[in-house]
């Protein structure tokens, strides 16, 4: 998506805001065309900053906060995009782990090792942050599997297709969140 569409959608956001309209109307009027918001509404440091720029009687933005407002959308932008490569990143390494430990024939092999203590990493931190329902459902079921392996020694035979649904899940969310 180009930075200047960012910005007016983003602008059109504080516009709103603004002017008193409920960012749940903005948000019903886009369901038609996408289930989720392109841009998230700013947090309250982001709404009380905002609010400095403050339309005219015709809709604008006076020039002297014109600046300003673009730097800030900027940086909204950039924090957006660093969170996105952080999401795309933790659903990647959550993919190759499961991957990993699926294809491993011992656990007590050193890279099925690293696999496994990464999997639990990513199972109890970093993957908490950006999974949704279908990620938290695969991983605990992978995590469930696992965790009968650990314990009986036996590889269970649904490794592979938990490992498949891991990847799959993760690949499912972040096309939603890109649409």
């Amino acid at each position: 998506m180009k930075f200047e569409t960012l910005l007016r959608r983003e602008s059109q956001n504080l516009t709103a805001e603004r002017l008193g309209q409920s960012l749940g109307a903005n948000r019903s009027r886009r369901a038609g065309l996408n289930s989720r918001p392109a841009i998230r509404p700013m947090g309250e440091q982001g709404r009380a900053a905002a609010c400095q720029f403050i339309p005219n009687s015709s809709g604008h933005v006076p020039f002297q906060g014109r600046a300003e407002l673009i730097e800030r959308l900027g940086e909204t932008v950039k924090e957006m995009v660093a969170r996105n490569q952080s999401r795309n990143e933790a659903f990647a390494q959550a993919t190759k782990t499961a991957s990993a430990i699926a294809t491993s024939s011992d656990l007590n092999a050193v890279d099925a090792k690293e696999a496994v203590d990464t999997f639990w990493k990513l199972y109890w931190g970093e993957l908490a942050r950006f999974e949704g329902q279908d990620v938290e459902t695969a991983m605990v079921r992978f995590g469930r599997s696992l965790q009968t392996w650990q314990a009986t020694g036996k590889k269970p035979e649904e490794m592979a297709q938990l490992s498949l649904a891991v990847s799959h899940a993760c690949r499912n969310e972040i096309d939603a969140y890109d649409k």
